[in-house]
This record gives structure tokens, C-alpha cells and sequence, in this order.
């Protein structure tokens, strides 16, 4: 908790450039970091656009990295005919719980026979996670990066799974 609410500072590093690797005429290091070496194409001279949210919250950090990625995410605009029907407030392809794992891919697979997913649990702690799918399916098998199939997944009601996290692990999926 900070005593003085009105001196809170964030720093944010929007464009990191470098014209060398290492130097060793720094005051506040003796000796070189890495390799004495000039990197003039790391200067990134022109124009930049950056788009950047804060996210206050309470807790720990990996509960508020969902507001982030919902942000880094953009809306997709589809064009249509008018047409009868009624739509959600609201719908998603998958839904995670809990929000510890994150999914970082949904992709079709390279072979086209069903979807891949990938997700990472960032923790220190192992998490019980439930997987929600929009729409029925078929079969779910734990995967290797290269999407080789390996064992089964239990399909809850169709639309569902469950699986273990272990900390830092990450965990692909092969869904049909």
C-alpha cells in the first residue's frame, strides 16, 4: 500500500534502441554486458504508433493479465444483411477457468484436422482448469509442439474439459 496517493509514478518503455551491444565507458557499470558491437540499424529511426493500457487492480498480477490481453486484442467488424435473430451480449469461442491460464494460440492444425490450443500457466502454483467450448466436440488429446496427438482428454457433456496445470508448464491441445 502506498501512504501517498498523489506521487504514484509508473515508467513505461515504449521504443527501446541501442547503437551498440556493450560498452565500457559507462559510469554506473564497469566492463562490458555482451559484445563491443555496433548496431546502427538498432536505432529505429521514423515514426511509431503505440497503443498502451493501464490496468489498476487488486491482488496478483496474473489475475489483470486477462484486461490485458482483452486490450492487445482487436474487434473485428463483419459486414452482414439484415437478417431476423437475436444475439448474446456477449460470446467467446472457449472459456478458461480459471484466468491463471492463459491461452496464448487457437489455430487450425498444420495436418487441417481439427484446431490446436495452446496455453501457459504462468504461476508457481498447479491450477485446476475447465475449458468451455462454444460449440460440441469431438475429441481432445494433449499434444507436443508438434502437434503430434498423445493421450486422450475426457470430454465433459460435449462441450467441455477439464485438465491439470502444472506451474510454468505449458499445455497444447489438439481439438476436434
Amino acid at each position: 500500500q502506498y501512504q501517498d496517493d498523489e506521487n504514484l509514478e509508473a515508467a513505461l518503455t515504449l521504443l527501446r534502441c541501442v547503437g551498440w551491444i556493450s560498452r565500457d565507458d559507462f559510469s554506473t557499470r564497469k566492463g562490458h554486458a555482451g559484445p563491443m558491437l555496433a548496431t546502427p540499424g538498432a536505432q529505429m529511426h521514423g515514426t511509431h504508433v503505440f497503443a498502451y493500457s493501464l490496468i489498476p487492480h487488486t491482488g496478483r498480477w496474473d489475475q489483470a493479465m486477462a484486461e490485458g490481453y482483452g486490450f492487445s486484442t482487436p474487434m473485428i467488424g463483419v459486414i452482414s444483411q439484415p437478417h431476423e435473430g437475436v444475439i448474446a451480449t456477449s460470446g467467446s469461442v472457449i472459456h478458461v477457468e480459471p484466468d491463471a491460464f492463459h491461452v496464448t494460440a487457437i489455430k487450425p492444425a498444420d495436418d487441417e484436422k481439427g484446431w490446436i490450443l495452446r496455453g501457459v500457466n504462468l504461476t508457481d502454483d498447479p491450477l485446476k482448469c475447465k475449458l468451455h467450448f462454444h460449440l460440441p466436440v469431438k475429441e481432445v488429446r494433449y499434444a507436443n509442439l508438434a502437434e503430434e496427438s498423445l493421450e486422450e482428454v475426457p470430454v465433459l457433456s460435449g462441450e467441455s474439459i477439464s485438465f491439470d496445470a502444472a506451474p510454468q508448464k505449458v499445455i497444447t491441445l489438439r481439438i476436434r
